[in-house]
């Protein structure tokens, strides 16, 4: 099928490069948030009864903002119904959408499971029991979200790859109801599936305080309207229509996201907090409210956070196993301040340059490669 006219798409196929910048603070906050729980017993601050308890020791409640890194993954994920949508709209072919999807992600990430599992830096892991071999099994064929058993096996951050890639398999679905219903009723549809699973993980946390099925609170349809958002923030942008979150205040949405996990009731609702306020974020960009920095050190960091955002999969799919080795290496080190928590945190911190070094060699030598490969069979099966 031939690309659609809108004259949109030239423009999409350039870059928006203040995207690479919103994936860099992502994978920033997610890996100080992954540092912070290598470092500490407990990664959030107890509850006492329906509020967070803030007795707690001082090196911990310095570093408490850092406890919501992981609304890294909320960006991630909201970012991703972005550009998905563009990405499909700019061509308007599924073979092309789904050879694209699956070179960009599952080959690294394959390479990332069998390596970590079998050689480093879990050498030792076989596949002689059968709990290991279903652990690699469902690593593989990304269904590990559905089980607490096997969830955050191999690598604790590789369960929300498995939820990005099942997002990509129901997005077609999400496509048909935008095209038959147009994109309020089929947000609708999302927020639905997304309202109702995480009103039902506030009930049972809050009255039985257990969690209910791993199926159920991580799957995709736990996620979907958070990811769906992005897509009505590209198709608004592709059709140049006004968004709600043109309307929204930034400060406000910020308030109210990191209000959210203080309060036991509305704690499970913080993640789509976060997704609103990703998305008036990037309205706040598209519409030019908001300037990419030129000057002095803002325009250095946000420099280097674009460069971290380019090369955030390979860093994403790589920064916990370097932090299960200095956890090997610091378990080996006699001193006594080794049971300092902010100390061993400033530690695990000081990884990042190593971490960042590596991911950039395995973007440039594999996963652009891989991506490559994508690009080519698509122009390959375009000709047959």
């Amino acid at each position: 099928m031939n690309s659609v006219s809108n004259p949109l798409l030239t423009q999409l196929e350039k870059h928006l490069p203040f995207l690479d910048a919103i994936r860099g603070v992502a994978i920033f906050v997610v890996f100080l948030f992954h540092c912070l729980v290598a470092a500490f017993p407990y990664d959030q601050l107890i509850w006492n009864g329906f509020f967070r308890n803030f007795n707690a020791p001082n090196s911990f409640l310095f570093v408490y903002p850092i406890t919501y890194g992981w609304a890294g993954v909320a960006i991630f994920f909201t970012v991703s119904g972005f550009c998905i949508h563009l990405s499909y709209c700019a061509r308007k072919n599924w073979s092309n959408f789904f050879v694209k999807r699956f070179f960009r992600i599952y080959p690294l990430y394959l390479i990332s499971i069998l390596f970590f599992f079998f050689v480093w830096p879990w050498g030792s892991f076989s596949i002689s029991s059968g709990d290991k071999i279903e652990e690699i099994l469902s690593h593989i064929s990304l269904y590990q979200n559905f089980s607490y058993k096997y969830i955050y096996g191999i690598s604790p951050s590789f369960w929300s790859i498995a939820v990005e890639v099942q997002l990509y398999l129901i997005y077609p679905i999400l496509y048909f109801l935008i095209s038959k219903n147009g994109i309020v009723n089929a947000l609708k549809v999302s927020f639905i599936a997304e309202f109702t699973i995480t009103a039902f993980e506030s009930y049972y946390d809050c009255v039985y305080e257990t969690k209910l099925p791993c199926l159920i609170v991580h799957s995709a349809f736990a996620y979907w309207f958070s990811w769906s958002i992005g897509v009505y923030l590209a198709d608004s942008f592709l059709n140049r229509k006004i968004n709600v979150f043109s309307r929204i205040r930034f400060d406000i949405i910020a308030l109210l996201a990191f209000l959210c996990p203080l309060f036991r009731p509305t704690a499970p609702f913080a993640f789509l907090m976060f997704s609103i306020l990703t998305c008036v974020a990037i309205d706040r960009f598209i519409s030019k409210q908001w300037v990419v920095p030129d000057f002095g050190n803002m325009k250095y960091l946000w420099n280097h956070l674009s460069s971290l955002g380019v090369i955030s999969y390979s860093f994403y799919l790589i920064h916990q196993p370097f932090m299960f080795l200095i956890e090997k290496i610091l378990r080996r080190v006699p001193f006594d301040y080794m049971t300092n928590d902010l100390i061993v945190f400033f530690i695990y911190s000081l990884s990042y340059p190593i971490i960042f070094y590596f991911s950039t060699r395995s973007y440039k030598y594999l996963e652009k490669n891989f991506i490559k490969l994508g690009a080519n069979l698509n122009i390959l099966l375009k000709n047959i």
